[in-house]
């Protein structure tokens, strides 16, 4: 996300990209469908990726708003936003692997917290793609 916040800073492009936002939505649905998973179910984790994708964009333009980096580049938004679209399926397919063996349970939360880490993801951000996922279910 990184990359992301600086090529967007770099251009002066705003953080908020509603038509991407749909891209990611609409292939994320899709993905879903072919790995077995409810669309709608799955509907409000990417909801809460994208805006969690956001917190972290804004938190590290305030960032650099305090104190600006030095010898950095971001890469071209293009190639970051193709790595981003394959660790979604990835991620994706691993929610349906774990759903095969069962939902996802309130006791996941500790492993869940532990494992996403994010420079700029805060707990509650946290508590939202969680809270998601817990409601990702199999279609029927």
């Amino acid at each position: 996300m990184k990359d992301v916040a600086g090529f967007k800073a770099q251009h002066h492009l705003p953080i908020e990209d509603l038509d991407q936002e749909a891209k990611v939505l609409a292939n994320a649905k899709a993905e879903a469908e072919k790995l077995g998973l409810d669309p709608g179910s799955v509907e409000p984790l990417i909801v809460a990726q994208i805006n969690a994708a956001k917190a972290i964009e804004y938190r590290y333009e305030a960032d650099w708003l305090a104190e600006p980096e030095v010898g950095w580049q971001p890469r071209p938004l293009d190639e970051v936003r193709q790595e981003i679209a394959e660790l979604s399926k990835e991620i994706l397919q691993q929610v349906a692997e774990n759903l095969r063996s069962g939902p996802f349970q309130p006791s996941d939360r500790f492993d869940f917290f532990k494992t996403v880490r994010e420079h700029n993801l805060k707990d509650p951000d946290k508590q939202q793609l969680f809270s998601a996922l817990l409601a990702v279910r199999m279609a029927k």
